[in-house]
């Protein structure tokens, strides 16, 4: 029987931008909308609900790592959360603004990890080393602006990139836990 992962105790800031983040963004569900752009506003969903469990268990325990407190911290959850918001909020009309919007979100999960990779001791590199499969959601989404100008043929291959850059990131923490 596998262990569920430590969930970290108390509030931070970001939990309450997650939430208010997450909650805005559900009531701009319509089910009027086409089919595509339901599959997109699940598949955006799915990517925050990820990082959001992922901060839950990962990050949020490593205190020792990631500074809460500080003002950096507070650049990058902001930052995280708003550029998810706003590719949430423009997945409708806007495709390249959505895209380039995920790219940042992937973007800046990747460097608030990157930033810490001097001042972390060897044996706790591996838990920013993981990080760097986040590029691959940039390179796609970015790669997706300049060369796909079908909607759903986008997210489609967005998606297989993500699935498989959160498949592999999850691999490794199962193997260093």
């Amino acid at each position: 029987m596998s262990q569920n992962p430590p969930v970290a105790g108390g509030q931070t800031f970001a939990d309450f931008m997650y939430a208010v983040v997450v909650g805005v963004a559900f009531s701009d569900i319509k089910l009027s909308d086409s089919k595509s752009v339901l599959f997109v506003t699940v598949l955006i969903l799915l990517m925050v609900l990820e990082d959001f469990f992922m901060y839950q268990t990962q990050v949020k325990p490593l205190v020792d790592v990631f500074k809460f407190w500080t003002l950096g911290s507070l650049f990058f959850e902001v930052g995280m959360l708003l550029s998810w918001f706003l590719a949430f909020l423009s997945r409708r009309e806007f495709l390249r603004g959505s895209l380039v919007c995920i790219a940042i979100f992937f973007f800046l999960k990747w460097l608030a990890s990157a930033k810490h990779l001097a001042s972390t001791p060897q044996a706790r590199r591996w838990v920013l080393h993981r990080d760097h499969l986040y590029l691959m959601s940039v390179a796609a989404a970015l790669l997706l602006v300049f060369f796909d100008r079908n909607y759903l043929g986008a997210y489609l291959i967005l998606t297989a990139v993500w699935v498989v850059q959160t498949g592999l990131w999850w691999v490794v923490v199962s193997r260093h836990s």
